[in-house]
């Protein structure tokens, strides 16, 4: 007897996997200096496995903090026993934070967790997935840019806009770089008013971005729709947003070319002090027990957090253009320096907080006045590095360095 398995589609408007300011359509031009900036790690990878486990049951408490019902049956949180995807690269290249660790030992793998996946505890099998993020099959390699692995539903900037595929192009046999739905990664040329940065040409439906593999049981390979009703997967005559007249923006990525170019962007974004003093970017365990926090807030109005209010500004619209131009710039730095800080209100004073903010303090520059950096390389610094001497001066351990 065949094994019956039913398709469960859910698009899951409310999660947001990135900041404002790196997010972009994928038909666009992304900021790529903006992800490269918000990412926890940038790699190049090969996937070597996937699997699936559901997130755990969450029951829920009203405020006495007992459980809700709804007749008999007990109401559980969103998120509560949903698939995800436990996807494990291969590392080929880093060219931003690193690896995990496995004691002292650098790890060779890295594994992201993703909400979605094969639902192996229900019967029959049903399939969960969020039809615009990534789907990861076994034997793709792809360049990275993680954020929030294992705290993020989709840990990755911008969801879809984070994968880079890299895939060898069947006329030349050259391995290129394409977005998540096919689209052709294109260098842009720098110009007097504007830096090099990447563009989308056309579209392309290999088999390894039009079909969708969950696993190796009969019926769980799903093939890619594609719709007209103007999103992104329409794309009746496989241009894109091209016309077929209009010379591309640039040229394609090559596999290498593409890496070269990351590594140039993330040294551009980052001083070696910041990336020195990253973290190792955290490896999800499928061994053990998890829970997401909810997607929607659907509980009883007598319980859950009380939704933020957004007011409305009809008052922007009656402003000059030009002055709600500015109003809505001053805004959007300022979203941009509280993403840069980690949110911590207080912002920048002056250039020179703003030039630490955005590129890291200037080598040797460890404090000031403030007792902070200061951009000035003087007597206050050699202070500070002369009481760390007194508390450690031992060039052999690593601790005083």
């Amino acid at each position: 007897m065949k094994l019956l398995i039913r398709f469960l589609v859910i698009v899951l408007v409310l999660f947001l996997c990135v900041p404002r300011g790196v997010d972009a359509q994928l038909n666009g031009s992304p900021d790529i200096r903006a992800m490269a900036r918000a990412a926890d790690f940038i790699f190049k990878g090969r996937v070597e496995q996937v699997e699936y486990r559901n997130s755990e049951v969450v029951p829920l408490l009203d405020r006495t903090g007992a459980p809700v019902y709804e007749g008999d049956h007990p109401v559980y949180v969103d998120g509560s026993n949903l698939p995800h995807s436990f996807i494990t690269y291969r590392l080929l290249e880093v060219y931003k934070g690193k690896p995990p660790r496995i004691g002292r030992i650098d790890s060779q793998t890295v594994t992201l967790r993703m909400l979605g996946g094969l639902n192996t505890s229900s019967v029959p099998y049903t399939i969960f997935m969020e039809v615009r993020w990534p789907h990861m099959d076994e034997g793709d390699t792809d360049v990275l840019f993680v954020l929030g692995n294992t705290v993020l539903p989709c840990p990755l900037v911008g969801n879809e806009r984070g994968r880079f595929r890299v895939i060898t192009d069947p006329e030349d046999n050259e391995s290129k770089i394409y977005n998540d739905i096919g689209r052709e990664v294109l260098y842009v040329e720098p110009t007097a008013d504007k830096r090099d940065e990447i563009g989308f040409g056309r579209i392309h439906r290999y088999p390894e971005i039009m079909m969708y593999h969950f696993g190796d049981c009969e019926g769980c390979t799903v093939e890619k729709v594609h719709t007209d009703d103007g999103d992104e997967y329409s794309d009746p005559g496989g241009l894109g947003d091209q016309p077929p007249d209009e010379p591309a923006l640039g040229e394609q990525f090559t596999e290498g070319r593409f890496g070269e170019f990351v590594a140039e962007i993330v040294e551009q974004m980052h001083s070696p002090a910041e990336l020195g003093a990253l973290p190792p970017v955290i490896s999800a365990d499928i061994t053990e027990p998890f829970t997401v926090e909810p997607f929607e807030d659907d509980a009883p109005e007598d319980f859950g957090p009380e939704q933020p209010v957004v007011y409305p500004r009809p008052w922007l619209d009656e402003l000059p253009e030009e002055e709600r131009a500015a109003i809505l710039e001053a805004e959007r730095v300022e979203a941009m320096l509280l993403e840069l800080s980690g949110g911590n209100p207080v912002l920048p004073r002056n250039e020179c907080e703003m030039r630490i903010l955005t590129e890291g303090a200037m080598a040797g520059d460890v404090s000031g006045p403030e007792g902070r950096p200061d951009c000035y390389v003087n007597l206050f610094d050699v202070a500070a590095l002369a009481q760390l001497w007194l508390e450690c001066n031992n060039p052999d351990d690593d601790r005083c360095l």
